[in-house]
């Protein structure tokens, strides 16, 4: 059936503000979440029929359904996840830098460098049943890295200045920019002298050592 004019006349008008139709697309920032919502649900209605299981232009003509298809796209898509940074005062209390660990550290999961070759020397803090095993902590510089005190073992902590801690584990945060091996003050705090087992994780990798707090492994 030959198309009525008034019909191929809303199909050229359509056309004619596509460019417009695309400029709203890029710039989504300007709207709140409902509108993004409704906006998405109208398109998502208009540009695809599932029971023929194609795309319709609905006389609009294809260059304003392609607009309408972005639009679902850019409203639906997820929003990136918030990257993380370390506090202000963990990049600025390393109280040195490195280009390389020292050979008396073992270097584990290529990120940081910890004591297990040699036994600590503990002190007592001055509060009841607590000691403490001064040992500062050498990390590169650019690695999320967490090291945790193994499961099991009761009265034991991590603290180095700066570096976030809570309860047993301590996480360390990216330096944006630096790529030295960084090294913290702090140390090991034990009820007891123990060989403490350390949980390292990087990433999807995980590897445990132990650590002589006043007595040998």
């Amino acid at each position: 059936m030959p198309e009525l004019a008034y019909l191929a006349a809303i199909r050229e008008s359509y056309d004619t503000v596509a460019d417009d139709y695309a400029n709203l697309v890029r710039d989504l920032s300007i709207l709140d979440s409902l509108s993004k919502a409704m906006l998405a649900a109208f398109a998502e209605r208009r540009a695809w029929n599932p029971s023929l299981g194609e795309r319709l232009d609905m006389g609009m003509g294809k260059a304003v359904t392609v607009a309408l298809i972005m639009l679902l796209s850019a409203c639906t898509k997820p929003a990136p996840a918030p990257s993380v940074s370390p506090p202000p005062e963990q990049c600025a209390a390393t109280i040195d830098k490195l280009s390389q660990p020292p050979g008396t550290l073992e270097i584990v999961l290529g990120v940081v460098a910890l004591p297990t070759q040699r036994m600590l020397q503990v002190h007592e803090t001055g509060q009841p049943g607590e000691l403490f095993a001064k040992n500062g902590l050498v990390v590169k510089a650019d690695a999320e890295v967490e090291l945790a005190v193994g499961e099991g073992v009761t009265g034991a902590r991590l603290d180095w200045n700066g570096v976030a801690t809570t309860g047993p584990a301590t996480r360390h945060l990216p330096c944006s920019g630096q790529t030295d091996w960084f090294i913290y003050a702090g140390g090991y705090y034990v009820a007891a002298p123990a060989c403490l087992p350390i949980v390292v994780r990087y990433g999807s990798r995980e590897q445990t050592v132990r650590i002589a707090v006043g007595i040998a492994c």
